[in-house]
């Protein structure tokens, strides 16, 4: 199985509301990692890490940018990160 060699994923997100948010701790709580967001986006790699038994990190793109090919021919935002081999999968 392909995915046996993988233990560890990089997911790459933008924030967007009901996909993924900053969850709001309780009062005294202190969220770290990706016990700090929350939504569709959040559950699914949550699970999908589950399902597969890799562990995951979620991480806002660089630029806040989804993706367009620029003048120069390379691409920003997500995408651009997704070719460069940055990260492992867009949320």
């Amino acid at each position: 199985m392909l995915m046996a060699a993988i233990s560890s994923v990089v997911c790459l997100y933008t924030q967007s509301d009901p996909y993924l948010m900053f969850a709001k701790p309780e009062e005294g709580q202190t969220l770290t990692d990706n016990a700090r967001y929350e939504g569709f986006c959040s559950d699914l790699a949550a699970l999908l890490a589950a399902k597969l038994r890799i562990s995951y990190t979620l991480r806002p793109v660089l630029d806040g940018k989804y993706g367009a090919k620029m003048d120069n021919g390379t691409w920003n935002g997500m995408v651009g990160e997704l070719i460069r081999k940055v990260m492992s999968v867009m949320c």
